[in-house]
């Protein structure tokens, strides 16, 4: 004899039916659109880990605004506008955050770790070693950054 699915049956069934849709659809890869070409500073931070920290109080170790050294960050980013997702663990936090801004007003955003890159809203991507090599000589980051723990935040809330 079979058993009648109770309500409370068909109620789980179809919320672990859209939980499981919504899953697999914010898992889809997508296609970001390129930097604007008007990028006039290139600001990177990481953690405090900096050796030569430009604002200790918001974790500023550079600011870029050498033109050519701008383009070839602008450049790398855009070779790679495909591939974008939200994990499926969440976003990782990543050590190294890139700014770039045109006319003081932050245009793009880029974050970076041993292995993957960040991009947009929670979308990341897997990264290879060559690929966090350049953007560590490009910003002029110390690369022992990427190996040491991230710090936490020591100030306490009001």
């Amino acid at each position: 004899m079979k058993v009648p699915l109770t309500f409370a049956k068909m109620a789980a069934t179809v919320a672990l039916t859209i939980t499981v849709g919504a899953c697999i659809r914010t898992n889809e890869h997508r296609t970001l659109p390129p930097i604007t070409a008007s990028i006039d500073e290139v600001r990177v931070y990481a953690e405090g880990h900096c050796e030569d920290q430009v604002d200790r109080s918001a974790g500023l170790c550079k600011s870029i605004v050498d033109p050519q050294t701008i383009s070839k960050l602008v450049v790398f980013v855009n070779a790679r506008p495909d591939g974008w997702a939200t994990p499926w663990a969440g976003n990782p936090i990543h050590k190294i955050k890139v700014e770039f801004l045109s006319a003081g007003r932050v245009d793009s955003y880029l974050g970076f770790d041993q292995g993957s890159l960040e991009r947009g809203h929670f979308l990341s991507r897997s990264a290879s070693n060559a690929e966090i090599a350049e953007l560590i000589k490009l910003t002029q980051i110390d690369p022992s950054v990427l190996d040491r723990p991230a710090k936490q935040n020591s100030r306490k809330a009001n």
